[in-house]
């Protein structure tokens, strides 16, 4: 009942919060695959150009422009997209875009709601009091910069839906070892690929738990093969589904069963393995126009906790931080890209703050610290981060940087680096000035 309290709590408040509109290109790749396949019955997107304003897809097969994101959230988004149609009947049709838009990206409240509430399970699942696991769930939608993204059409929200059902389906397997859970390890790793293709590097993280948990629980080497075989193959027939969904979608735009068009569009080693690997781990954890402690400070407890967790759930433990070393060096290595373009924080890394946040739980119910400290220090951090997302929540995200007492007046490393022009207080900058349409979310 508490889990679906705050589902609906939770994408009640996205909802009343969310922009309606999008933020940048890549959502609009994703709307324009749902609009092409509703009112043309194609998957081709427009190419940019005049009034397009769309991230650049690759030429398919049959020389049609294709998006090179995943389908999922496209096909997720239908129905929103319908409701935006009917209601557009009652307008001139000029305003159907407007509300096709506003309906779709209503999509991604309802995920955040999800992933609150699941975020709720997976802390009762580690044995966390329902304080602890509701302090968690309460400090993830409300302090970190998934509340952020909630509010947007953006695919790193879905993808975070999928990882955090991934975790919560392999512990309960291994809790109870019933088949059901491999099938939904399985289904939520498939999802997460059908949404964003990069989630692959997900995988041999849970391989790893699996093989743990293969030699911690089962004696004899003909059991645990056994065991490993039965649910490799549970976990396979779960995702098959999706899987067949994403190398269809390739194989019909492109001709290949593994081409997503990503390399179509620019060759693996333009867009990665460029730049220095110490620069984006600087940036993705303590930039100051990006640090992943800045947009999700409760984190810092995640750290601190991790050693009493391990004692409590040490195999859990250990697929928890090879789910975060995992995406954190992988982006780490993307380039100049590795802050994920525009958006609020580390927009790569949102798919592990939940992973993150869960270690905290054993550090607020650590006996090796006072209760009034462990509170302390809990209230503090969750203050911190609920005032840095708040100064984003009333206001367009991009508002900042495109202020026009700094836009063109700075270079854009400086809001990476420089903490004068941080966004995660310079947008309450804003709210010194005269309120402008540019600034607000709608």
């Amino acid at each position: 009942s508490i889990a679906w309290a705050l589902f609906g709590l939770f994408t009640a408040f996205y909802w009343f919060t969310f922009g309606g509109h999008f933020y940048s290109p890549d959502e609009e790749m994703i709307y324009y695959v749902t609009e092409g396949v509703v009112e043309r019955g194609s998957f081709a997107v427009p190419e940019q150009g005049g009034t397009i304003f769309i991230a650049t897809g690759a030429k398919g097969v049959d020389g049609d422009n294709y998006a090179i994101t995943g389908l999922l959230q496209s096909i997720l988004a239908i129905p929103f997209y319908l409701v935006g149609r009917v209601v557009s009947t009652a307008f001139a049709s000029c305003f159907q875009p407007f509300w096709t838009r506003f309906f779709v990206s209503l999509l991604n409240g309802l995920v955040g709601g999800g992933t609150v509430a699941l975020m709720y399970l997976v802390g009762r699942k580690l044995d966390y009091r329902r304080s602890t696991a509701l302090f968690l769930a309460l400090g993830l939608g409300l302090t970190t910069f998934v509340a952020i993204y909630a509010r947007t059409f953006f695919s790193e929200s879905l993808v975070t839906l999928w990882l955090l059902l991934a975790v919560w389906a392999a512990l309960s397997y291994r809790s109870s070892r019933q088949k059901r859970w491999a099938l939904l390890l399985g289904l939520a790793l498939g999802l997460s690929l059908a949404t964003k293709v990069q989630s692959v590097i997900a995988v041999p993280a849970f391989v790893c738990y699996l093989l743990i948990i293969m030699m911690k629980d089962f004696t004899g080497w003909r059991a645990r093969l056994r065991w490993f075989g039965e649910t490799t193959l549970w976990c396979v027939i779960g995702g098959l589904l999706p899987m067949l969904l994403v190398f269809g979608y390739n194989y019909l735009r492109f001709g290949s069963l593994l081409e997503t068009g990503a390399t179509i569009k620019s060759p693996l080693a333009d867009r990665a393995f460029k730049g220095s690997p110490l620069v984006g781990l600087y940036g993705l954890l303590f930039s100051a126009g990006r640090g992943f402690f800045l947009y999700a400070p409760l984190a810092v407890l995640g750290v601190a906790g991790t050693r009493a967790l391990s004692k409590r759930h040490g195999s859990e433990t250990w697929l928890l931080w090879l789910l975060i070393l995992t995406h954190l060096l992988f982006y780490a290595f993307w380039g100049q890209r590795w802050f994920g373009g525009g958006g609020w924080g580390p927009r790569y890394l949102t798919y592990v703050v939940p992973l993150t946040l869960l270690p905290a739980g054993a550090f607020f119910e650590s006996e090796a610290y006072s209760r009034k400290l462990r509170l302390s220090i809990a209230s503090l951090l969750f203050f911190i981060g609920l005032l840095v997302q708040t100064g984003a929540i009333p206001t367009n995200f991009n508002s900042y940087y495109t202020h026009d007492f700094v836009e063109g007046q700075v270079d854009s490393d400086q809001f990476l680096y420089n903490p004068n022009y941080s966004a995660a207080w310079g947008h309450w900058t804003l709210w010194s000035e005269p309120v402008s349409y540019t600034h607000l979310t709608l």
